[in-house]
């Protein structure tokens, strides 16, 4: 990335339960900084299974080979690692997570910088799967954040990039019932268990803590179902009253309405879901419908002056997600942005350039809410317009 720190460097830890990191910059640009956020890293087995050990980190780097161009401009990369990474049990997807330690160094090695750990994933491989992917994802330089481990890491983090103070919370609505395994002690050491006044309790810690801009991450609503549900809508509301200016939301694994609100004191972007970003979910595998298919990529820049600290612009990158096999048959997985689909068809066939372009016009209304919008199936005249990346949703102060 453009500057990419030299060192992450943990200066002191905090008894309002998260942690300070400071990233060193090789420029003297403290003014504005660029934030790319994306929704689930759910790594089926099919997505590794046709390839040996030593074959998949580059294969996994290869699923976000079109993406990285934007992640190298950005100064913070985050997403959600739903499941878990455990060397110490054998691998495993559906519906228990446990994913190799390769996919780690490869989401590093793309461009993460830190990954949100509380989601109804967390505990497939138990306590000690927990704790074990915040050990590696640490370990090979990314931030774990929204679950807690024994080395004294806490749940949330502040990172401090460019002179430029951001606080990652991370709380999640769910845990398969593999809570009921831990006791009190531990979920409270270990869990961020949504809870509405907690998670205002945790955003006002951050403000006290003189942060200058507040990032939740939410794993919460309802699988598959575009449109949020009346109690997120109203506790949306309250966590916007209370000053923070990014929301994210993940777990249903399709896209939700998103939009940037503009106020006095400060502004406010948020999505009730960002879909899939990387997993093996597709139209008629499981059952499933073609909006598992849709991603985005969630772009903003901070701003920082004499006067204040404020997201400026909200723009969301729609992605698809393409699945095939290579030369050799072997089953892959690749992560497509279709901001210019149109004009970088990247040689699909016929039927997959159709399924790009039914997920973008797809995001395009989901995204703003204006599910009704979408149809059953679209004519080839409705889907191609070569002008279409000049409706790329974006707002801007």
């Amino acid at each position: 990335m453009y500057w990419k720190a030299i060192f992450l460097l943990i200066v002191v830890l905090l008894n309002h339960n998260m942690n300070i990191i400071i990233e060193e910059c090789k420029n003297n640009k403290w003014e504005k900084i660029e934030c790319i956020a994306v929704g689930d890293l759910l790594l089926h087995d099919s997505l590794y299974k046709d390839f040996e050990d030593a074959e998949r980190e580059q294969v996994f780097k290869e699923m976000f080979s079109e993406v990285t161009s934007y992640f190298d401009k950005a100064d913070l990369v985050l997403g959600n690692f739903e499941g878990t990474c455990y060397p110490d049990m054998p691998l495993s997807s559906y519906p228990q997570f446990n994913v190799p330690k390769s996919f780690i160094y490869a989401l590093k090695a793309v461009g993460f910088d830190g990954l949100c750990t509380v989601n109804n994933h967390c505990l497939d491989t138990g306590v000690q799967g927990l704790l074990s992917t915040n050990s590696l994802i640490r370990q090979s330089g990314m931030i774990a954040f929204g679950t807690g481990d024994r080395q004294g890491n806490k749940k949330s983090e502040v990172v401090v990039i460019k002179g430029i103070k951001v606080g990652l919370i991370g709380f999640s609505d769910f845990f398969n019932g593999l809570e009921a395994n831990l006791s009190e002690e531990e979920k409270n050491s270990y869990l961020s268990i949504y809870n509405k006044q907690q998670i205002i309790e945790e955003i006002r810690n951050m403000k006290d803590l003189g942060v200058d801009i507040v990032l939740v991450y939410l794993h919460w609503g309802q699988e598959y179902v575009l449109e949020p549900l009346l109690w997120q809508q109203e506790d949306m509301q309250e966590f916007i009253a209370q000053g923070v200016e990014v929301i994210l939301g993940s777990h249903p694994h399709v896209l939700g309405q998103s939009k940037m609100i503009f106020q006095k004191d400060h502004n406010t972007g948020y999505i009730y879901s960002m879909g899939n970003f990387i997993s093996d979910q597709f139209r008629d595998g499981y059952g499933l419908s073609r909006f598992t298919e849709a991603g985005v990529m969630v772009r903003f820049h901070i701003k920082k002056s004499d006067k204040d600290t404020k997201i400026i612009d909200w723009e969301l990158i729609p992605t698809w997600l393409y699945h095939y096999y290579d030369n050799e048959g072997k089953y892959r997985a690749k992560i497509i942005p279709l901001e210019n689909i149109e004009k970088e068809p990247y040689n699909f066939s016929d039927d997959n350039f159709r399924k790009a372009l039914e997920a973008k016009w797809d995001s395009f209304y989901i995204l703003q809410g204006k599910t009704k919008n979408i149809m059953d199936e679209y004519s080839v005249n409705q889907l191609y317009n070569p002008n279409f990346s000049t409706l790329l949703y974006s707002q801007k102060q």
